[in-house]
Formats: C-alpha cells, sequence, structure tokens
C-alpha cells in the first residue's frame, strides 16, 4: 500500500506518506523501544501495511470509522498507522472506560467496527 493514497475528502495521507518514506531512507534505525524490542521503520511501515490489508480484508473502507480500544503497545501504534494508510479514521477510546461510560462512548460513536486487544496484565 502507498503511503501517497488519499484519504476522504482528498486531504493527503501525510502519516502514512511519513512512515514509508521514513522506512525508504532509515529502514534499519529504531523507531521504537518497547521493553526488550527494538522495532525499527521498516517495520512499523510493513507491520502496518498487512494491518491496513488485513483491515481491507474485512471489508473496512476509506472513511470507515474504527475504534481502538488498547493498551499502550506497538499493536496500537500498528494499528492506528494501518487504519490511516487504508483511509479510515482511527477513534481511540480509554481503555479505563467501564460499564456506563463505556456504553455512553460507543452510543455516541455508534460505529460498527472495533479493535481491542487482551490485557497484557493477569488482572
Amino acid at each position: 500500500m502507498k503511503g501517497s493514497e488519499q484519504m476522504n475528502n482528498n486531504i493527503p495521507n501525510v502519516i502514512g506518506t511519513l512512515i514509508q518514506e521514513r522506512a525508504e531512507s532509515h529502514g534499519d534505525r529504531v523507531f521504537l523501544f518497547f521493553e526488550d524490542q527494538k522495532i525499527t521503520w521498516r517495520q512499523i511501515d510493513s507491520t502496518s501495511n498487512q494491518f491496513a490489508s488485513g483491515l481491507r480484508d474485512l471489508g473496512i473502507q476509506k472513511g470507515d470509522k474504527v475504534v481502538l480500544m488498547m493498551q499502550n503497545h506497538p499493536d496500537f501504534l500498528y494499528s492506528w498507522f494501518g487504519i490511516n494508510k487504508l483511509g479510515a479514521v482511527e477513534v481511540p477510546v480509554n481503555v479505563a472506560f467501564k460499564g456506563d461510560n463505556l456504553w455512553k462512548a460507543f452510543h455516541r460513536l455508534s460505529y460498527g467496527k472495533c479493535l481491542t486487544m487482551e490485557s497484557q496484565t493477569n488482572e
């Protein structure tokens, strides 16, 4: 997927373009340190492209709103960048929301797509 693809309203996909350009010019440089992992620009670009392709296979299209309800983790970035590269709109929702607050957030958003991840703790 090319980072230069256009989002809705013909707004350039600036984030997708930036990630792709940095992967081309600084591919092996570290983009992110997370716990014992070193994630390079090339890895973030490649993984977010794979994520965008997977979303497309699930029927998500440009302009669709996708709720992200995830902990601080590299998967959040892969998801966020992949959604952006696809031209969909990422809508982060606080993972601390529970009960009535969570219901209100989703009721107001009224989106059909939501991405979550399993807790990384033993709670």
